[in-house]
């Protein structure tokens, strides 16, 4: 199906509700069931294939300068090779390191600070049925875990081009540790280094990052964050989106509501774009700096114990907990 192929897995049907699954990194034990609506999962690489169909795309493109048209109505985007783009809104979406984030507020004002947390994602396949059947069998899409030492560690299904072949399948993980991103490091010393760390964790998490077949192209970051504040939209022509407009936080913006709004002629264009970044700016505040607090947070096992993800019990959820791993049966697979 056409609507399926975003999805991580098209093959796989989730249960109405389902949970997280959350385990002590040390001992293996199954600490926290955080119940989830229905779960669905998308790889961005087939997201951004999806959303592409019919659109010309120009790729290789990077913002160098923007000029306004006297009428107040347009824009025109100049980029690094001189070619250029003409509109009524200019939507910058760049990333965390947003250029045009940088041209509407300087350099400085628009630099991102680093939280203090190294980051490593990677995409791992081991072409290897045994190994991927225990990688997936502890929950079909992710689960995680919390290490009294700092570490967090993240596995997810990736990729699942044939469900009856389990060595075709892809990974997803994540790990993370407070600290400072060591730039000398290439991908197999990066490896080396995850390879290391999980040398403390418990089952599945040891084996799971240990079987990582040497040569996986991996690096290192450091997250950053940058705390939104106000810029000057001229009359609605520009804004900023995504991780742009807010670097950490995972929400979506409301910037499909302000063009809703506009092509449904509830509002006027500039009145809706100055309403979305007005609350953009205040609400993507608030996360940025939730968000740095709570990645803080998960690094610290003291301050994990204490927190509210631990101590308040989630209605339900050992319930929800238990039907979904029965919806799942031992093996991990989907039932269909």
């Amino acid at each position: 199906m056409r609507t399926l192929h975003p999805l991580n897995d098209p093959f796989f049907i989730p249960p109405a509700k389902d949970v997280l699954q959350i385990y002590n990194g040390k001992t293996g034990e199954h600490i926290k069931d955080m119940p989830l609506p229905k779960v669905v999962r998308v790889s961005r690489r087939k997201m951004r294939e999806f959303c592409a169909q019919g659109i010309d795309v120009r790729y290789g493109k990077a913002f160098a300068d923007i000029t306004y048209d006297s009428d107040g109505k347009g824009e025109t985007a100049t980029f690094h090779d001189k070619t250029t783009a003409s509109g009524d809104i200019l939507v910058g979406t760049d990333g965390s390191r947003s250029m045009v984030r940088g041209f509407l507020l300087g350099s400085e004002e628009a630099m991102v600070k680093p939280v203090g947390i190294v980051l490593s994602n990677i995409e791992v396949k081991y072409n290897d049925a045994e190994k991927s059947l225990f990688t997936r069998k502890y929950h079909p899409i992710y689960y995680m875990a919390l290490h009294p030492d700092g570490v967090f560690s993240w596995i997810s299904i990736q990729d699942v081009p044939d469900p009856d072949r389990p060595e075709t399948w892809t990974f997803q993980f994540i790990c993370s540790w407070l600290g400072d991103h060591d730039r000398d490091l290439d991908d197999a010393g990066c490896l080396s280094e995850l390879k290391k760390i999980h040398e403390n964790f418990a089952e599945p998490f040891r084996s799971a990052n240990l079987w990582i077949p040497e040569g996986t192209p991996m690096s290192n970051n450091t997250i950053h964050y940058w705390i939104a504040k106000p810029w000057d939209n001229h009359e609605g022509r520009v804004v900023l989106a995504g991780d742009a407009a807010h670097p950490l936080p995972p929400h979506a913006s409301n910037l499909v509501a302000a063009i809703t709004k506009v092509h449904t002629r509830e509002q006027a264009l500039a009145g809706a774009i100055s309403e979305y970044c007005d609350e953009v700016v205040k609400r993507g505040a608030d996360e940025v700096t939730t968000s740095r607090d709570n990645a803080l947070m998960l690094h610290q096992w003291d301050k994990v114990l204490e927190s509210p993800l631990m101590k308040d019990a989630a209605p339900n959820a050992e319930r929800v907990g238990e039907a979904a791993r029965a919806y799942y049966g031992e093996s991990g697979r989907e039932k269909g």
